[in-house]
């Protein structure tokens, strides 16, 4: 779950969930319920279940912004839940869309020389833009949850579903090179 980057950076572990009725923190070990990987405790996210006798939807959008110059975050999401077969069968479906909206501008450059000044203790390093991609390092999450319930007699009760999650990163974070991002400032010197 935890994808690391050639710069260190690390994604979150944690799915994408928007249809949430409940976070559960376990302490101490939990290795008999949920497995060797519990030694330290676990943290459960728990969905709405599907209801056998009432239909129940959840609307949610949501608009932010960094800064002026920065690209726009938002959110939409949607749940639809209900029977299907009265007190037999039931579902529940959620949906839901973000895009984390970019603040980083990376500038591609070309002709990059560098010229020793006062021996080996610095040096300059010159840069010649090319091209600039605006807000390069947005993200777009997708959810999709769908859950049935099955109640074949009144003591048994089978509840599965299926979760799908896409993230999509725009840019790869290696190519954002910190010493080159202003275009203002075309030298950057560096002690060596």
């Amino acid at each position: 779950l935890v994808r690391a980057l050639s710069t260190g950076l690390v994604e979150n572990p944690f799915p994408a969930i928007f249809d949430l009725e409940r976070v559960e923190i376990l302490r101490g070990q939990q290795g008999t319920l949920f497995g060797a990987s519990s030694e330290g405790g676990t943290i459960r996210f728990i969905r709405p279940q599907p209801s056998l006798t009432s239909s129940s939807t959840y609307l949610r959008a949501e608009a932010s912004g960094t800064r002026a110059s920065a690209s726009p975050s938002y959110e939409l999401g949607g749940a639809i839940g209900g029977p299907i077969v009265p007190e037999r069968l039931g579902f529940r479906m959620s949906a839901d869309h973000r895009r984390d909206g970019g603040w980083i501008d990376r500038s591609t450059y070309s002709g990059a020389t560098a010229q020793a000044t006062g021996g080996l203790a610095s040096s300059t390093l010159s840069f010649v833009p090319t091209s600039t991609v605006q807000d390069a390092n947005w993200a777009d999450t997708d959810v999709l949850n769908i859950a049935l319930k099955w109640a074949p007699t009144v003591t048994l009760t089978i509840t599965p579903s299926v979760t799908f999650q896409r993230r999509r990163l725009h840019d790869n974070p290696a190519n954002i090179w910190v010493a080159a991002s202003d275009l203002a400032a075309s030298q950057i010197v560096t002690a060596g």
